[in-house]
């Protein structure tokens, strides 16, 4: 059979048109704005005028069942990608294989931010929704890419997939259930919590403030008032960062913190070895590590001066060369002081050794 030409013209003009919208631009205004996407890749970057820009390609074998909507959700104008199943199979990037993650969305296609709906955490609300990287349900995603004016605050939430954020200067929050999060350049606050996945930062000028149920955190070359990590169990590493205060708080894992400049810093870690290099021309007041079981390291600059509590439940105390003059000294406790200075140092191991060294 023949087909007319005019028909042929007619169904190549059908399959542009679906290609095309295979990818949307959206734009909102305001000074508070926020993202919600259940699986794909997000990036995040730079944007001219006033408006977040978002970019939304759909992928998936059911891509075209996804919907867009946009508009004022509370005080935050929001894009939200709509999807229409419970069961969703998220098959792209990393994200295959043989996992699941099962979260609530409400019908608005918001989730995750539970005080903003005037409810307590964990209760979310909405209907139950499992994402898994194979099997049957809707097989579909949206890769994003979004745009951020200089000065915005943005919440981007994502489910399941990964967030890349370069070179954001503002406000930007990104909670995620089970996704990695890579920043690189931001300027202002960056607000990370991950139910599970790695976090990475670097170069960074402003508060930082980082949470991840599983997984590691790693911050490089950064600086800014606050640092702030929390994890359930990973490794927290931290390279060349200067900062006001640190808060290390860790349930399991190492924490290695190299090229550090600051001047109030308090590690806590339940199991996992905790290694702290001060930079020699910081001359920090306080300094607090305490780890139920893990050995202890310290580098003090040669600048640093005060009143030192050492103790282990089970281990031994090395002061590595370090003058102390020691008020009190038992097998397992010494306290002391460390040339004329005002500073503290707090080190406390319930099982491990406890090590000063000249950094």
């Amino acid at each position: 059979m023949r087909i007319p030409l005019h028909v042929l013209a007619g169904i190549g003009i059908a399959a542009s048109s679906l290609s095309a919208q295979a990818s949307q631009r959206y734009s909102i205004s305001g000074s508070d704005a926020a993202i919600y996407n259940l699986a794909g890749a997000v990036k995040v970057g730079p944007a001219a005028g006033t408006a977040v820009v978002v970019d939304v390609t759909r992928g998936g074998r059911d891509a075209a069942q996804l919907k867009v909507d946009t508009g004022a959700i509370g005080d935050r104008q929001t894009v939200r990608v709509i999807y229409p199943d419970d069961d969703l199979v998220y098959r792209a990037g990393q994200a295959r294989g043989n996992w699941n993650t099962s979260l609530d969305v409400r019908d608005d296609g918001t989730f995750g931010d539970e005080e903003r709906h005037g409810r307590r955490h964990g209760e979310a609300g909405g209907r139950r929704v499992r994402i898994s990287g194979g099997g049957s349900g809707t097989e579909a995603w949206a890769d994003l890419v979004i745009g951020v004016p200089k000065g915005q605050r943005i919440a981007v939430y994502l489910a399941v997939g990964k967030v890349t954020a370069t070179n954001v200067n503002g406000d930007l929050r990104v909670d995620v259930s089970a996704a990695d999060v890579t920043s690189q350049g931001s300027q202002g606050s960056l607000a990370v919590d991950a139910g599970s996945g790695d976090v990475r930062v670097s170069s960074a000028q402003g508060t930082l403030d980082l949470d991840t149920g599983s997984g590691n955190v790693a911050v490089s070359r950064s600086q800014g008032d606050d640092l702030r990590v929390d994890t359930g169990s990973g490794n927290v590493d931290l390279d060349g960062v200067r900062v006001r205060t640190l808060s290390i708080d860790t349930g399991s894992g190492d924490v290695t913190a190299d090229s550090l400049y600051g001047d109030d810093l308090k590690f806590d870690t339940g199991s996992g070895d905790v290694r702290v290099g001060v930079v020699a021309s910081a001359t920090p007041s306080s300094i607090d590590i305490q780890t139920g079981s893990g050995t202890a390291t310290v580098a003090l600059p040669p600048g640093f001066g005060g009143n030192v509590v050492l103790d282990t439940g089970s281990g031994e105390i090395d002061l590595g060369g370090i003058a102390v003059t020691v008020s009190r000294l038992e097998n397992d406790h010494i306290e002391g002081r460390i040339g004329t200075g005002t500073g503290r140092l707090h080190v406390e191991t319930g099982s491990g050794d406890v090590r000063l060294k000249k950094s």
